[in-house]
């Protein structure tokens, strides 16, 4: 349940409201981002929740906020990420990770995107990164290649996260 009280103002929750009507409830036509895009962070947040709810929260930190890197070392392993590139199944990701925004001039780096070597970078650097880009609005603004990527992207992300349930069934339980 959402607090209001402390927000400033029926401005405020006024927001609130449009921003999630916008994000949730609009017409297909007229959201910011292609469905994909929408399936692939529904997703990302219930397997967030599950491992949350599994036990992989980040030590010494008191927030419940979840740990895919412990997850992707502890109970994926390499294999797991051999099987995701032999298999085709992120291979725009794996070939070159998703860049990242700098503070200095607001530039992404690497100049060039980087491939993916191991499966703690296919999990944060990749699958986070994508959820990351679309959750900050950083996704779909460039030009018809770079959104062709965008969504190639995401797809990849999303069949990494299908694999993930697929290997650890477990973890549907706590979508």
């Amino acid at each position: 349940m959402l607090r209001v009280d402390c927000l400033a103002g029926s401005n405020m929750i006024e927001l609130i409201r449009r921003t999630i009507e916008r994000r949730y409830f609009m017409a297909k036509e007229q959201r910011a981002f292609p469905d994909a895009a929408y399936a692939f962070t529904d997703l990302y947040g219930g397997v967030e929740n599950a491992l949350r709810k599994t036990g992989f929260c980040k030590e010494h930190v008191e927030r419940a906020d979840a740990d895919w890197n412990r997850f992707a070392k502890d109970r994926l392993g390499e294999g797991f990420f051999q099987e995701a590139q032999k298999s085709g199944l992120a291979k725009t990701l794996v070939e070159g990770r998703p860049r990242k925004q700098m503070k200095e001039g607001l530039v992404w780096k690497p100049n060039e995107a980087l491939p993916i070597t191991n499966v703690t970078e296919l999990i944060v650097n990749g699958v986070c990164q994508v959820r990351n880009h679309i959750e900050h609005r950083q996704k779909f603004r460039g030009d018809e290649e770079s959104q062709k990527r965008d969504l190639a992207l995401i797809a990849d992300a999303h069949q990494v996260l299908e694999l993930i349930l697929k290997k650890h069934p477990e973890l549907k339980e706590h979508l």
